[in-house]
């Protein structure tokens, strides 16, 4: 006969949504967002050195955007991809620069594509200094998800300190078919909202072994309206 203790533990058991389950209901979380307020901070360091990016932005789908990015770092950069509905601007790739701070502007209705935030802040990415998986899953544009999908070699539960937040993470590579080489992480609640991300890769670099950390604080508002004024053309 199965006791009472052991028979509530295999019922617990069984309403644990597994790992990858966890990670999907963060992912799907903000794909159905119709509006979002965030923040995240990336703090890059290696060898004793190190670099933080803020990104803040808001977005009214289908496709109204203002994203504000500054790198805080021996060589600062400061930098805005705004879309009104109609229109949307960005700084201009390096190849197709004349003047410093040039910036290009499309329309949202393509002949064969009408684009949305995700798809917008993709065309724009090129001269960010932090393009990041978390700046993906907030988005939540398909093609973005499954290539950060591709990412994770492995996904398991890892343990926290918190009882209200959940970590789970695995193995890291750079794309679905490359070796593993680092370690990856993600921190959420058990509602799926996400806290954190980080990204550890080992290198060797001139005989010197050191780690390559990637450490994304975030913080994402869903209840939090977008102010309108800011989803204004930024033309220079």
């Amino acid at each position: 006969m199965i006791s009472t203790l052991v028979l509530a533990r295999l019922l617990t058991a069984q309403d644990q949504p597994t790992a990858a389950q966890m990670a999907g209901k963060a992912l799907a979380r903000y794909m159905k967002a119709q509006t979002l307020v965030g923040q995240i901070k990336l703090v890059s360091s290696a060898a004793g050195q190190s670099a933080t990016v803020t990104t803040d932005f808001q977005y009214e789908r289908p496709a109204r955007v203002y994203l504000h990015q500054v790198r805080y770092s021996k060589t600062p950069k400061e930098n805005f991809v705004t879309a009104d509905g109609e229109k949307f601007s960005y700084e201009a790739p390096m190849e197709l620069k004349k003047t410093q701070g040039e910036r290009l502007i499309e329309f949202v209705i393509k002949p064969n594509e009408v684009l949305v935030v995700g798809r917008i802040l993709q065309i724009s990415q090129q001269q960010l200094s932090d393009y990041n998986a978390p700046l993906w899953i907030a988005f939540g544009l398909r093609a973005d998800l499954d290539n950060l999908r591709g990412t994770w070699a492995s996904l398991e539960y890892l343990r926290s300190s918190d009882p209200e937040l959940v970590r789970i993470g695995g193995d890291y590579r750079e794309y679905k078919l490359a070796e593993t080489c680092g370690r990856w992480e993600m921190t959420i609640t058990k509602a799926g909202d996400l806290k954190g991300y980080s990204i550890s890769l080992p290198v060797v670099e001139q005989g010197r072994k050191f780690e390559v950390r990637n450490d994304w604080q975030i913080n994402l508002d869903l209840e939090k309206k977008p102010d309108p004024s800011l989803f204004t053309l930024k033309v220079r």
